[in-house]
């Protein structure tokens, strides 16, 4: 007899730091030092486009930090955004895996940023975590 999924026993890894609040991203080369060497920004191209990540490309920069931009995210994004979002991290980024995730941007960016998070640290298909 099988044991429904619900049932089964399951780890998750999700963040452990989430940075907000107002000037936050004054603090991001000092972080950023101490997460690693590469990062992904995810966030959508409203910010690309208005220039508003310009600031947390300078911040990176200064603490010689390595980044990739994942600008695809939209407003409501759907199971099929979120797929789309686990096969760049495990599939397109294999060789310069992120040691950190920045969502920069509103709700949307920042569930995307969860689930690239999810995807990174764990290579089941993103709709198994789904419930």
């Amino acid at each position: 007899m099988s044991v429904p999924s619900i049932f089964r026993v399951s780890t998750l890894r999700m963040p452990s730091r989430i940075i907000m609040g107002v000037n936050s991203i004054e603090k991001l080369s000092g972080v950023a030092k101490s997460l690693g060497k590469r990062a992904l920004i995810v966030t959508g191209k409203d910010a690309t486009e208005s220039g508003r990540l310009r600031i947390i490309e300078e911040k990176l920069n200064e603490a010689n930090v390595e980044f990739e931009v994942y600008s695809k995210v939209t407003p409501e994004p759907t199971i099929s955004h979120a797929e789309e979002m686990a096969d760049y991290i495990n599939n397109i980024m294999t060789s310069r895996r992120p040691d950190f995730i920045i969502g920069f941007g509103g709700g949307s960016s920042l569930d995307m940023a969860k689930v690239a998070s999810l995807a990174s640290a764990n290579p089941k298909p993103i709709e198994q975590y789904m419930g």
